[in-house]
């Protein structure tokens, strides 16, 4: 079947029976009774071509039938199935996706090939641990974290609940200079107690995917609920990206208290005239978005596996860095615009999280069948924002006048605690930018579980 027959995770909604999708089955779960039984029913967690996850839910009256059938890991032609809108009553969802896919007695599933389609192994929604807090005040959506486990500060202990043990496992999970609580409950926990005490490269690396927020003691806790799965130096671009950074001291978190770095507070003005000290150093800005820039270019195509932008090549999309075509690229904004106080202007460029942050929309939701700049962006002229910019060499050089920004939020936020202004004026406060909200990770094609082919006839 034609990829061009297919429907997308992300267009499917309520009122049809007769989707096509083909996905891959990243996760999978069963709920359990407050006594331990397994529920008979199951639930999925599917990712497709385009990057979309979906929450699946197979009733009790499918489950033995699909169960047989749908494996984690393996990539499936679905069909014939319900989507249901999420109710205010839907807490603790898995994704954040306003629907789900309900399966029935017509849903059928074929397991395809992986050559068929590139479809990554896997897809996690992280957030960063300073919007953590935030996170942790509402009970709509779980949310995924990456963070170095140290092994020695682990406990494990067991409560009694309705007449049984339960094993609990408490640890914290570090990132640069912060920090969170963990507990694992029941059988996660007995999981992952299994799997820790392996041979484990060190430091370990943890995922946790779909972890429930909390907060005790102006601390951020963080559980497993039933979604709830660990991934322990997981073979994935972010686990590698993070062991990396920690051969930074500054990093590093048995050392970012003492090597604590303050990033300073700057007019317009002053970041376009600063010395060769701050090459790759950050600078904060209070400055108001003047204008956007509304050219074609507002977005960029990127690779599924490495972000890298990619080159258009024979009509295909090309990338430099993996060298081979990728069929279904990522859409990223690439925003221009620029800044002005009261000691000048200068232009900045807003990436995807950032302008995802502000707009609290993805390109896809924007992109219009003429490939026009959405008139929506617009919105985010006129305002005050705080600035988190990386300083170049070429900044510095005067090559290059553009200036990117890391991080941003709306209006001018001041966190003594944070951040602080240098010393140029003792007496000046200082302000931290808020979180910038979690971003996209996807998985490469590689340590696929097994792929025996289980089918059902069409």
């Amino acid at each position: 079947m034609s990829n061009t027959n297919l429907d997308t995770l992300r267009n499917l909604k309520t009122g049809r029976t007769d989707w096509k999708v083909k996905c891959r089955i990243v996760r999978e779960w069963r709920g359990v009774t407050q006594t331990g039984e397994v529920f008979k029913n199951f639930n999925l967690i599917l990712l497709d071509a385009k990057n979309c996850m979906m929450h699946a839910f197979a009733p009790t009256a499918v489950a033995d039938r699909l169960g047989r059938i749908l494996q984690v890991g393996n990539i499936y032609l679905i069909k014939n199935f319900q989507v249901k809108d999420y109710t205010d009553k839907d807490k603790f969802r898995p994704l954040h996706m306003e629907r789900q896919i309900i399966f029935n007695s017509d849903t059928k599933a074929l397991q395809i090939q992986d050559s068929e389609i590139y479809i990554p192994n896997n897809m996690f929604d992280f957030y960063e641990f300073n919007d953590l807090k935030n996170m942790a005040k509402q009970q709509l959506n779980l949310i995924d974290v990456i963070g170095i486990l140290h092994s020695n500060e682990m406990a494990m202990g067991t409560n009694n609940k309705n007449g049984k043990n339960h094993v609990n496992v408490k640890f914290k999970l570090y990132h640069g200079r912060k920090k969170i609580n963990v507990t694992f409950w029941g059988l996660l926990a007995e999981q992952f107690h299994k799997e820790i005490t392996k041979e484990l490269e060190e430091p370990v690396i943890l995922i946790i995917a779909s972890g429930k927020l909390s907060t005790w003691q102006d601390e951020i806790d963080i559980c497993n609920y039933s979604p709830t799965q660990f991934y322990l130096n997981y073979e994935h671009h972010s686990v590698s990206q993070l062991r990396k950074k920690l051969k930074d001291p500054v990093f590093w978190p048995d050392n970012c208290e003492s090597q604590r770095k303050l990033v300073q507070l700057c007019t317009v003005s002053e970041v376009k005239n600063l010395g060769t000290d701050f090459i790759q150093e950050e600078v904060l800005c209070k400055a108001i978005l003047k204008d956007v820039k509304t050219t074609n270019d507002w977005n960029v195509s990127v690779c599924t596996s490495c972000y890298t932008t990619t080159e258009n090549k024979d009509a295909n999309y090309w990338c430099p860095n993996c060298k081979r075509i990728v069929p279904s690229p990522l859409k990223r904004f690439n925003i221009s615009a620029i800044i002005s106080d009261d000691t000048g202007e200068m232009e900045i460029k807003l990436k995807d999280r950032e302008m995802r942050t502000l707009l609290g929309k993805n390109v896809e939701e924007l992109e219009n069948e003429d490939k026009a700049f959405p008139k929506f962006i617009t919105t985010i002229q006129g305002k005050q924002y705080t600035h988190r910019l990386l300083i170049t060499k070429e900044n510095i050089n005067r090559i290059n006048n553009v200036y990117v920004t890391t991080n941003i939020c709306e209006g001018f936020i001041f966190d003594e605690d944070i951040l602080k202004k240098n010393t140029t004026n003792d007496d000046n406060q200082s302000f931290t930018t808020q979180a910038s909200g979690s971003s996209y990770h996807l998985d490469n094609l590689s340590g696929l579980q097994d792929t025996s082919t289980v089918t059902t006839t069409f």
